[in-house]
Parts: C-alpha cells; structure tokens; sequence
C-alpha cells in the first residue's frame, strides 16, 4: 500500500515537472529576426509578447545602402528565424556561409506601404509564424486580425489625402512612385536617389514638371531627401519627404504621419486663390 502511494506520487510529481518543462518552452520568445522595420512592424504587431523580434536595417536607412556587422550577422545564425524580402544583397552573400541559419522569404512583391500590398505581407507572416509555432497558431491568428484592423483604421483617415490627390500631377521620388499612384496621384515623372540625379536629368524633370504643371514633388526620405527640394525649388512648387519605411511606432503609425505630412504640404497650394 506504500509502495502504490509512493509511485503515485512519483507519478504526479513527473506530470508536473513535465507540464512545467512544457509551460516554459511556450513562454520562451521565439527570436525572429527581420531585415526591415516593414517585416518587424508586421511580425512584432503579429507575434505580440510569444515573439521577440530583431530589427537589422534601420527605418531611415536605404537596404542597398546597408552594410551588416560582424555582431548582426552573428544574431541572424542564432535566430529561430529569420524574414527577409529577397532583395538584401548583405543576406544572399551570407547565406552561401550559413547553411544553418533558419531564414524564409517573405515572397510579396511591391511596396509594402501601400495599405494592400502591406496586408498581403502580413497574412504571409502570420502564416509562417505559425508554421513555425503551431501551437500558437490561433494566438497569431488573432493578432492578424487586430492588425488588418489597424490598418483599415489608418486607411479610413486618408480620406482627405486621396481627395486632395486625386488626379493632381506630381513629380516623385522612384520609391515612393507606385504610393502616390495608389494615393490617386499623376505621376507626371520619377526621379532616383541623390546620388544618381545628374544635372541632364535634372533639367528634364523640371521641364517634364512645368509641362505637366506638376502642383507637387514628392521625395523619399531613405533616398536621401535632397534632389526633391532642389526640383521644388525650380518649379515653385511645395515638397513633402515621405518615409518608405515604417517608423519606430509601427506601419498603421507610419501610414497617418506620411498623410499628415501631405495635408500640411498641400495646405499652401489649397489655400492659394
């Protein structure tokens, strides 16, 4: 009869110590790493406190014009895993030298700051966190949904901006292009980077503008932020300097101060008689 009790205590001590083991592993973070604040946005917004997320290339910064430490590439082997989008130059080379690093493509094509196309990006992510951790699935499948939510929040105060926009003929910079057309804009001529703005291509934008009588030029602030002020300029026209990348505070975050920052330049141009 002791014997029984003793093995039945035995028995329930392992069944705890088993269901602690358990509960510790799912409370573990799991540690994704991502190469854009585009894909941390969506992967922190959709991992909630189940995922510890690793951003590499700063909001402001350019992806081409990033160069990775040895310490940041050290963080990317030791990650769970790791989402990039296929264009991180850095991560091709480093791949061919880490065959152990748990790294997916995040493969949805275009600018992940048009509201679709970020939401697409999103549900990919959920999908792959839960692949991931299954056992979580129905936690990021909620937290999808708050965040599709947010997004149609973010999008519904636009209203204005794409009122103000709509068929208005604008000069932009080349990575923000494909967003001022989704805002309803007439991109009247795109231009590249700082550094790739000749004095030729220079002239031929603002001739392109004044023909196209362009009310606004949009640059991008990861491509530098300079050559469209220099086109405004010429034209006597407002600039606003958009970012391609959400900030800090997240995409939805990202979506009202670039609208807020279109309102604010197209204020002179309203007011105007």
């Amino acid at each position: 009869m002791q014997t029984g009790k003793k093995q039945l205590i035995a028995a329930g001590a392992l069944f705890c110590a088993l269901w602690l083991c358990a509960a510790v592993a799912v409370a573990e973070p799991l540690q994704v790493l991502c190469t854009t604040t585009q894909l941390g946005a969506a992967t922190m917004a959709i991992g909630g406190d189940a995922v510890a997320v690793t951003t590499i290339i700063p909001f402001g910064m350019c992806p081409g014009h990033f160069d990775l430490s040895p310490r940041q590439a050290e963080k990317l082997r030791q990650a769970d895993l790791v989402l990039f989008h296929g264009y991180e130059r850095f991560l091709t080379t480093l791949a061919a030298s880490m065959p152990d690093m748990a790294s997916q493509r995040v493969d949805v094509a275009g600018n992940w700051m048009i509201p679709t196309v970020h939401r697409q990006g999103a549900i990919a992510v959920a999908a792959m966190l839960s692949a991931r951790w299954p056992e979580l699935r129905e936690h990021f499948t909620n937290r999808l949904g708050q965040y599709l939510q947010a997004i149609d929040d973010a999008v519904a105060t636009q209203a204005p901006v794409v009122a103000a926009l709509r068929d208005r003929a604008v000069l932009s910079a080349a990575m923000n292009s494909d967003v001022a057309a989704d805002l309803g804009c007439a991109v009247a001529g795109v231009f590249p980077r700082d550094e790739g703005l000749s004095a030729q291509k220079l002239a031929t934008l603002i001739s392109a503008g004044r023909k196209a009588g362009v009310s606004l030029v949009i640059d991008n602030l990861q491509s530098g932020g300079k050559g469209g002020a220099a086109i405004a300029r010429e034209l006597g026209v407002p600039v606003v300097v958009l970012t391609n990348f959400p900030t800090p505070d997240g995409y939805p975050a990202a979506l009202r101060q670039n609208a807020a920052a279109l309102l604010a330049a197209l204020a002179p141009t309203e007011a105007a008689p």
